[in-house]
């Protein structure tokens, strides 16, 4: 008798948690349908091939199922600007979200300036505007600005630029080149390294109002850019590179070695001996890109 009525308790018991359970779901079932289930169908849709409901970058998976491809929430913004697929069209080279964000805001920001800057150069706008971004995603942040701007570091601006190159490219100091022909390794950093300090001392030679005058000038944005412009042309237009040649007549490998020079400071390698590096081959992947000539 004792055990059939504790028999009989455990069933009650059984169905109480039953009950429960079966609320649960119901509960879990109607949030589904107002929901999560819209939400999925529109992902659906894009997996299909429909943006026009969510668009899809490439990191879109690496993502929460709650954001876009630019961060905003499902739902609040169906279609992506032009400079959202400039800013995912850059992550395809630039991981740092920070630095992401930079690159993108000052292309977006100064595309017109950059055109002009360019033209009137007679440069690829394209190619000016890939190593703007690769400068603002390696370094022009608040703290970096914050050092410009107190005259602590040695490259100011938007492009990075060292007062002392520009002082070069304008004329106002001597042309100091590398001589790195036929060096590799330590030696032939150790060339660059005495070329750039022998570009420091002429510079520091010059009077203190040019020097603040350049200086300068490389704080405003505008101004930086005018400053990349005309050193990229100067680059260029060395006895030893291409002075023969419009910008447009330049191949790519071509392209990539004035980039590398922009980064390292000119060198007496001839045509036929000069290479690209890494950054000046990552800029010319950069300037190829749609999302970047579709800003000129």
């Amino acid at each position: 008798m004792n055990y059939q009525r504790k028999q009989g308790m455990v069933s009650v018991e059984m169905l109480m948690i039953i009950g429960i359970s079966a609320g649960i779901l119901l509960s879990a079932s109607r949030l589904w349908n107002q929901s999560v289930q819209p939400q999925a169908n529109s992902m659906a849709k894009v997996v299909l091939g429909h943006e026009e409901e969510l668009p899809l970058s490439e990191n879109f998976f690496s993502r929460s199922a709650n954001q876009d491809s630019v961060g905003n929430d499902v739902g609040k913004q169906s279609k992506r600007t032009k400079k959202d697929d400039l800013r995912i069209a850059l992550s395809r080279f630039i991981s740092d979200e920070n630095g992401l964000e930079r690159a993108t805001n000052t292309l977006w920001n100064n595309r017109n300036e950059i055109n002009r800057a360019a033209k009137a150069n007679g440069i690829a706008p394209e190619l000016l505007a890939a190593i703007i971004a690769i400068e603002r995603a390696n370094r022009g942040g608040g703290w970096d600005e914050f050092l410009d701007q107190i005259g602590i570091t040695e490259s100011i601006g938007v492009g990075q630029i060292k007062p002392s190159t520009l002082a070069m490219a304008e004329g106002k100091i001597p042309t100091v080149v590398a001589e790195i022909s036929a060096l590799e390794g330590s030696a032939r950093r150790t060339a660059l390294a005495q070329a750039k300090e022998q570009v420091e001392r002429s510079y520091e030679s010059l009077p203190e109002k040019v020097k603040s005058d350049i200086e300068k000038r490389l704080l405003s944005p505008v101004d930086n850019i005018r400053g990349a412009a005309a050193i990229l042309n100067w680059l260029k237009n060395r006895p030893n590179r291409y002075p023969e040649h419009r910008w447009g007549d330049l191949s790519e490998n071509q392209q990539a070695i004035i980039a590398t020079e922009y980064n390292l400071g000119p060198t007496n390698s001839q045509q036929d001996q000069a290479s690209a590096s890494g950054y000046g081959k990552y800029a010319v992947s950069i300037s190829q890109m749609d999302e970047i000539l579709g800003l000129f």
